[in-house]
């Protein structure tokens, strides 16, 4: 997308910069000395390594650079060129470039965000959100427009949303279990067969059978085991139950997150009484008794497969939580970066979720170590850890969901629904 380059030639004065920032609305360039997302405020030339332009020798001088190989000389200013945003070749798309910056476009305001949104996905055209003030579920198209309500309750605290192109399916703590909807609009379906089945995780694989996570499958919701089940559709839009394991004793950190491949289903438990917290794994098919991936402090971490790879933050309530890769077929962890702050989770914190597309992996953090936290960050690194971290969204006031497809990223907060390009 750009030519890397190792050489700063000049900074624009901070002063100058901050003003700016105060000015426009936006975020100052650096953020608490953390390197910025590509196309963030580069003031690196579009030469080669001796400071001179591949073919006419002309010398660059910073904000400015030659982004076409040297046919019109330093003709481009990284800080305002929307096709060369902060630096040579990252295009914004849809917005304008502000100081280096791409401006994120906002996509919904307003009713569907009174105070804030929750858990985001999306299908190929859609971006959908989990609202806990409304107690609904949300969507809009991802350019912007008129957005639908799927459903409105008395009692809704979302834990999960899995979003497929046809459907989604949500897990609730509150109300009991895991609903399906139709992206469109206007189909309805309830997976669940439990009396009590408080929603934990749950997934969807794209055939329409749901696996979710709750607690006895009868009963009042005073129960202390915890199960998985996979409910698979029926004709005439009932579920019938596929298989159910009891997986361990309660706990209520356990297993908000779930994951599928061609053959199993991944998920973090405390399985107790004698096997160790971690990421384990259950067939799709046969179900039958979990089998551990890797041992580890994974309890409530969100986790992004990218085939045969497994992306997940390791002790995402501390103070220094790391951004991790497991090899599924290996068993085996490499760390992909430090990430600065812990996660958290609660009325108006900040939610932790993960995504990964073909060279990075992206996830929030919460802003400062208080607990709740107040702002949020997204944050991406090169998935192979070949690089650091770099700052995609700064101090987003209620960041609660992230979501990515081929050329943006999407996130909610406490005002809004955005999107920037990658």
């Amino acid at each position: 997308m750009r030519v890397a380059r190792n050489i700063w030639l000049a900074l624009l004065s901070a002063g100058a910069a901050t003003a700016c920032s105060a000015i426009l609305g936006i975020e100052a360039p650096v953020v608490d000395g953390l390197p910025l997302l590509e196309g963030g405020p580069d003031v690196r030339v579009g030469d080669d390594e001796g400071g001179a332009s591949a073919e006419g020798g002309t010398t660059c001088v910073a904000p400015r650079a030659d982004c076409n190989g040297g046919t019109d000389g330093c003709e481009t200013d990284l800080m305002t060129s929307a096709a060369n945003c902060g630096a040579c070749g990252h295009t914004c798309i849809v917005t304008a470039c502000v100081a280096g910056r791409c401006v994120p476009q906002t996509l919904q305001t307003g009713a569907p965000l009174t105070d804030y949104s929750g858990y985001t996905g999306l299908s190929s055209t859609r971006v959908v959100w989990a609202n806990q003030p409304s107690k609904g579920v949300f969507s809009a198209p991802k350019g912007g427009g008129t957005f639908l309500q799927y459903f409105g309750t008395t009692a809704f605290a979302p834990t999960t949303l899995d979003v497929h192109d046809a459907f989604f399916v949500v897990a609730d703590y509150d109300f009991y279990g895991v609903a399906r909807y139709a992206i469109a609009g206007g189909g309805f379906e309830n997976p669940k067969a439990e009396t009590c089945a408080t929603g934990l995780g749950a997934v969807a694989d794209a055939a329409g059978a749901v696996y979710y996570a709750h607690l006895n499958d009868t009963g009042e919701c005073l129960g202390a085991i915890f199960h998985i089940t996979k409910r698979v559709p029926q004709v005439g839009g009932a579920y019938a139950t596929a298989w159910d394991i009891p997986v361990s004793t309660f706990n209520a950190t356990t297993s908000k997150w779930m994951v599928l491949d061609a053959n199993n289903l991944y998920f973090d438990s405390s399985v107790q009484p004698t096997a160790p917290n971690g990421i384990y794994a259950v067939s799709r098919v046969a179900g039958g008794i979990p089998s551990l991936v890797k041992a580890g402090g994974y309890l409530s971490s969100p986790m992004a497969l990218d085939g045969t790879t497994l992306y997940t933050i390791e002790n995402i309530f501390s103070a220094a939580p790391e951004v991790v890769a497991i090899d599924l077929s290996l068993k085996t962890r490499r760390v992909v970066t430090m990430t600065e702050h812990g996660f958290f989770e609660g009325t108006s914190n900040v939610r932790a979720q993960i995504a990964v597309d073909a060279t990075h992996v992206y996830w929030t953090t919460a802003v400062g170590a208080e607990n709740p936290s107040v702002f949020g960050r997204i944050m991406r690194a090169p998935k192979d850890g070949s690089g650091t971290s770099e700052l995609v969204v700064g101090d987003e006031g209620g960041l609660h969901g992230m979501a990515i497809d081929e050329s943006f990223v999407y996130w909610s907060s406490t005002t809004a629904i955005k999107r920037v390009a990658k």
